[in-house]
């Protein structure tokens, strides 16, 4: 993505609802998307987990992301992060027991567990 701030960033993965999809505007093949994603899942790994945790959060923030996953496999877990107000919360952690919703995919229902098997 070629983000309004002026960064460019390839989460692991996204999601773009329809509407900003209509919105957002059209570019040529392989050229990045001038569009903010609704969700950005980032995976982290023990050479990522640092920027992902702080500089692609803050970036993601800073850009109207409206929400973030970041999956920790070391942990076997997922922090996910709401936009509110223009910043991030706390974040929810899910363990392996729980069952993660997404706001952004209201009918989305993941047991944790199924992330890492």
């Amino acid at each position: 993505y070629a983000l309004p701030t002026g960064d460019t960033l390839e989460p692991d993965v996204s999601f773009i609802s329809s509407e900003r999809w209509v919105k957002g505007p059209h570019v040529g093949r392989g050229q990045f998307l001038k569009i903010v994603p609704n969700l950005v899942v980032e995976i982290l790994s023990a050479s990522t987990e640092h920027r992902d945790r702080g500089e692609k959060k803050k970036i993601y923030e800073a850009n109207g992301v409206d929400e973030l996953w970041l999956v920790d496999p070391a942990r076997r877990e997922v922090t996910v992060f709401l936009l509110a107000g223009g910043r991030y919360g706390q974040g929810r952690r899910y363990g392996i027991r729980q069952t993660l919703r997404s706001p952004s995919l209201p009918g989305l229902r993941i047991p944790v567990r199924f992330l890492f098997s």
